[in-house]
């Protein structure tokens, strides 16, 4: 059985020449933690792919990248390359967020915030404790969006009579590029916003 490690990571510095890390790797199978106070992108990625943890926790994944985008350096290309079994998961949530601070007291861990590595920490624990949202990256994903191109009026019944249109034209279309997609092999997911009639959008 493989040992199940959990790495906590924090921005220690950003400098011209890059950015180190504060990083806490927990082993829990064997009970074992090693501190590493300052370390490069280029060096954590490697430890990553050496030890092939079951989690990668920080707080904000953005300190792991240098932007939102593409290219070297960015929050992708840290995605690309951890690897296939490690988890990346930010402790303070997704799209409801929450210091960290917070999230500790409540599992009466206690930290430094001004230290990086007590941060790191921190996420380890969180993260062993099932505290955060996984951070997932999605290759050649294409999102279609079909919903009316104007107003449907005022009121009254001929705007009724136009909206019922509207939202059966949307259905139809939605239907055709189902079977477009289907034919081609490609595999899809749909939400609907139904309306009176057929579809709001889709």
């Amino acid at each position: 059985m493989s040992d199940r490690v959990i790495l906590g990571v924090d921005l220690a510095r950003r400098s011209k020449c890059g950015r180190s890390y504060a990083v806490v790797v927990l082993n829990e199978t064997r009970g074992t933690v090693e501190r590493f106070p300052s370390i490069s992108r280029f060096r954590l990625i490697r430890m990553i792919k050496r030890l092939k943890p079951e989690i990668v926790a920080t707080d904000n994944i953005y300190e792991l990248g240098n932007d939102k985008g593409r290219g070297d350096g960015s929050l992708a290309e840290f995605l690309r390359e951890l690897p296939s079994r490690t988890k990346l998961v930010q402790v303070t949530g997704g799209v409801r967020r929450q210091p960290l601070n917070r999230l500790a007291k409540r599992l009466r861990i206690t930290f430094n915030r001004f230290n990086p590595l007590d941060e790191a920490n921190a996420c380890a624990l969180l993260a062993r404790d099932g505290v955060g949202d996984e951070v997932l990256f999605f290759r050649d994903k294409t999102q279609i969006k079909v919903s009316r191109a104007r107003s449907l009026g005022k009121g009254g019944w001929s705007q009724k009579r136009y909206g019922r249109r509207v939202h059966a034209a949307v259905k139809e279309r939605t239907e055709e590029i189902k079977d477009i997609l289907r034919e081609s092999g490609l595999k899809y997911e749909l939400s609907v916003k139904k309306g009176f009639g057929g579809y709001v959008s889709a």
